[in-house]
Formats: structure tokens, sequence, C-alpha cells
């Protein structure tokens, strides 16, 4: 008899060929990172205190800037704290994210930090998604961290993607790295000065009291986390279900009724998108110019101030696209013939994984 995790993930598997014929044939992650912008928070300011750090200068050059997606206002109010607010939509009630005293370290830290710049350029260099390890180094993180290097290793080895079409104008791929399926994890200890921000952004709507010492949270698309899960229920049928769901075809175009949550992000997504294009193309060209978009010459570099947090990134190589996801390979007089049969291939994958997964329960 199979275990019911290994029943499960082979259902999910078997299905995952339906979404391509439900809705666009991207897959989640590169739909987000397509058109996904951050939602925005707002930093609360008493008025005085703003008044005071406008006259310093520091904060001059991020006011409506266009790489944040965040506000600072002034309100009128008598404590002395600033507090970061996050909305999630017209549906989702406002977050108070971070509150305390406002100067240039801890300003600087709420919009960037060397951990958030390390999630971004994997991403950017083609990841489906990065898992962030939250923790103190130990055992636990330790044991946590090689749980999820193992399954996501096995994910990528069975996974696939949906088939694209590129003749549905609902699936165009945007500019950006070539798509892929590849994972990484990344550690985080959250006594670092730097990360304390980003950290209670990665914990969303839940109260500190609900996380333990050691929690996980998947990142994707320009800085969205999909959810947080405590180390002690994080198993390997969660692990596929929510790596299964970025990998699989965007079934909801509409970001408000996708789960997940923003972090504050100091990037121009659509630059590095576009270069990262530019790039691609110059080195199919065999242009020996094409050297690719290098995060850490780039000017959305965070500030030098920040230093180098205690923070260990673990990698696990992007798969190779597969030829069913390659344009090149779907000419138009074999399209029709193409998709009839990936739809009675997918419309039989389906009856399968009902039938094991009612077999196996």
């Amino acid at each position: 008899m199979l275990s019911s995790g290994i029943t499960r993930t082979l259902a999910l598997l078997i299905m995952l060929p339906l979404g391509a014929l439900m809705a666009c044939t991207v897959p989640v992650f590169r739909y987000a990172l397509d058109h996904w912008n951050g939602d925005d928070f707002v930093l609360e300011v008493p008025s005085e205190r703003l008044a005071l750090i406008e006259k310093e200068g520091w904060l001059q050059p991020f006011l409506d800037s266009p790489e944040l997606n965040l506000r600072i206002v002034g309100i009128e109010v008598a404590r002395s704290t600033a507090r970061l607010v996050s909305f999630g939509g017209p549906r989702v009630e406002p977050k108070i994210v971070w509150e305390g005293e406002l100067d240039e370290p801890s300003f600087m830290h709420i919009v960037d930090s060397p951990a958030r710049q390390a999630v971004f350029k994997r991403i950017l260099e083609g990841q489906s998604a990065v898992w962030v390890v939250v923790g103190p180094e130990g055992e636990e993180r330790r044991e946590l961290n090689e749980r999820l290097e193992r399954r996501l290793s096995y994910l990528e080895d069975v996974s696939m993607l949906p088939v694209h079409d590129p003749f549905d104008p609902e699936s165009k791929i945007g500019p950006g790295p070539e798509i892929g399926i590849g994972f990484s994890t990344l550690l985080i200890d959250p006594a670092e000065a730097s990360e304390k921000a980003f950290v209670r952004m990665l914990k969303g709507g839940s109260p500190a009291e609900q996380r333990e010492d050691v929690f996980a949270a998947v990142m994707f698309g320009r800085g969205r986390v999909l959810g947080v899960w405590n180390a002690s229920e994080l198993d390997d049928p969660g692990i596929d279900e929510v790596s299964l769901y970025l990998l699989g075809a965007c079934s909801c175009q509409v970001k408000a009724q996708n789960p997940g949550w923003d972090v504050v992000a100091k990037m121009f997504w659509q630059k590095a998108l576009v270069e990262i294009e530019e790039a691609r193309l110059i080195g199919e060209l065999g242009s020996s110019d094409g050297e690719g978009l290098s995060i850490a010459e780039s000017e959305d570099q965070p500030p030098a101030e920040l230093g180098k947090p205690a923070v260990d990134i673990v990698s696990i190589r992007p798969r190779e696209a597969t030829p069913a996801q390659s344009p090149e390979l779907e000419s138009a007089g074999k399209r029709p013939l193409a998709f009839r049969i990936f739809g009675i291939i997918g419309l039989v994958g389906v009856g399968a994984g009902f039938i094991v997964a009612r077999w196996f329960r």
C-alpha cells in the first residue's frame, strides 16, 4: 500500500496538465513575475517627526519612488513612533507590519535588506520560487532546510510545466529569464538587525506568537509570499502542494483572488526583466556582449551600510526547459492536432488521478 502522502503526490502530478486546458498556459510563478506588481505599503510617520527627517535629507530619494511599493505619509498623532501598514487588496484588512522609532538605519531596513535582494536575484535568474527558512542557527533549522532540499530536488525531477500555447493571447510570456523548474532555500537568522523588518513581512498577517522559532515562507514573482508554515507543520505533502501550485497553469489571473501577500521590494522589476530579455537575445545571436543582468552591479543594490547579514543560500540548479515548452517546436499547421491530443491526454490524466487517489486512500 502506498502512503497517503505519496498517493496525494501522484494524484497531483497526474492532474497537473489539466491547468493548461482550463486557463492560460503560463505557470503561476511566471505569470506573477510578468504581471503582479507589489501591493502598496504605507509608512505612517508623525508629522512633526517627518518634518525633521525631511530636513536631514536622507529620505528625499525615496519619496514617491517608482521602484518602491511604499508611500510615506505624515499623520497627526500624539505618539512618536512610525508604523508600516500593508494593504493586500480591497477585501483585505490593513495590517500593521512594523512599528518603532524611525531613523535612517531603521528606514533602510524597511525598504531593503540583503536577504530580499538574494531572493530577487534568484527569481530574476529563473528560479520558480525561493523557500526562506527563518530561525536561529541550530538543529531544528538545519533539519527543516534539509527536508526542503530533499523534497524540492525530488519535485524538480518529476514535475512538468504546462505545455505552452504560443498562439493563445492570454498566454503571452513577458520579457525575463528562460522558463524552467528550479528552487532554492535561503536561511535567515531573525536576530540579524538588517532582516528584522523583512522577517515581520514574511509573517504577513500572522501574529508573532503564532509562529514558532523556526518557520519557512515561500516567495515568488515580484516579492510575493504564498504562505508561511511552522517547522512542525511543513511535511512532504505540504511542500508538494505548494510547489506544484506554483508550477501549474495560472487558473486565476486576478491577483487579489490568489493566496499570498507582498513584501516591500526596492526593485525596478520591469527594467530588470527587459534587461535580462535583451541579454538573452544577444546571447542567442552569439554575441560576446550578452552577459546578462548583474544584480550586484545594478542601481537597485541594497545600501552599503546594511552590511552582510547572517544569511546562507542553498541552491538547487534550475532544470532545463523541456522541448514541449519551446514555442519554436509548435508550428501553426500542427497546433490544432497537438492540442486535441493534449486535451485527450489531460482528460485521461485527470481520471487516472482520481482513480489513484481513491484506490490508495
